[in-house]
């Protein structure tokens, strides 16, 4: 099976096998192995100060999960003419 066709496969699913199968794939990649648990935390600690600073300021909004979800399905449509 082709790259191309699991990722057709994998978008069939229904939106909570999506997650899953997301949340599962991410795992299986794990943090670069130059990176100790300490120094990973300490960076998602700091990405996480400036995302929750983006949306206190206003700089940022939160978009619901279904309209990103409706964005990417479209615009992968568009991509596979």
């Amino acid at each position: 099976m082709s790259t191309h066709d699991l990722l057709e496969a994998a978008l069939a699913l229904p939106r909570s096998q999506r997650a899953e199968l997301t949340e599962k794939l991410a795992a299986s990649l794990g943090p670069p192995s130059e990176v100790t648990p300490e120094e990973w935390q300490r960076a998602w600690t700091a990405e996480l100060g400036r995302r929750i600073a983006e949306l206190d300021s206003g700089e940022v909004e939160l978009i619901d999960d279904d309209e990103v979800w409706a964005d990417i399905e479209t615009a992968l449509g568009q991509a596979a003419r």
